[in-house]
């Protein structure tokens, strides 16, 4: 609680840029892209915990997405016993280090599954990046939940063909 600081790409070798790009982050990119000028900006920040404490929402269970560029340790650091309530997590995750200190895919997959949470499926995004899908492990052992990511992994029935909507 109190503030972050963003780092605002304000040049890229020397040409402007457009600052409410989607890819500004919490931390500065590695040098792979160029000189890059920054504009430091400091914003109010609430930890997960305290938002849903002021907001009557700590015993309500919730799926979170995280795509916070690079930033996920800053970012879960701030999530304190919020994610006891947390039923699945999407989060994208790199394998090459893009950002300055960023954590990677093996240590973000430690990190969930020492909470609890299991990945169960991950897109591509790009060579080095992509979404993952952390379920809750006791979730897991739910039948309607296994049911869905069978169903999902093409391992069931058609739900079609039951007249399932979905």
């Amino acid at each position: 609680d109190g503030a972050a600081t963003f780092e605002i790409k304000a040049r890229v070798d020397g040409q402007e840029v457009a600052r409410e790009a989607g890819n500004n982050s919490l931390l500065r990119r590695s040098g792979e892209i160029g000189a890059i000028e920054y504009e430091s900006v400091t914003v109010p920040s609430l930890r997960l915990e305290s938002f849903l404490r002021a907001e009557g929402l700590t015993d309500h269970s919730f799926s979170a997405w995280i795509d916070v560029e690079g930033a996920l340790s800053k970012v879960i650091g701030g999530c304190g016993s919020a994610l006891r309530t947390c039923q699945s997590v999407i989060v994208e995750l790199e394998e090459a280090p893009y950002w300055e200190g960023q954590m990677l895919f093996h240590e973000a997959i430690g990190w969930f599954v020492g909470q609890g949470f299991l990945p169960v499926a991950r897109d591509f995004e790009s060579r080095h990046q992509f979404n993952v899908v952390f379920v809750r492990t006791d979730r897991l052992r739910q039948p309607e939940v296994r049911l869905v990511l069978a169903r999902h992994f093409g391992g069931a029935h058609d739900a079609a063909a039951d007249g399932e909507a979905w």
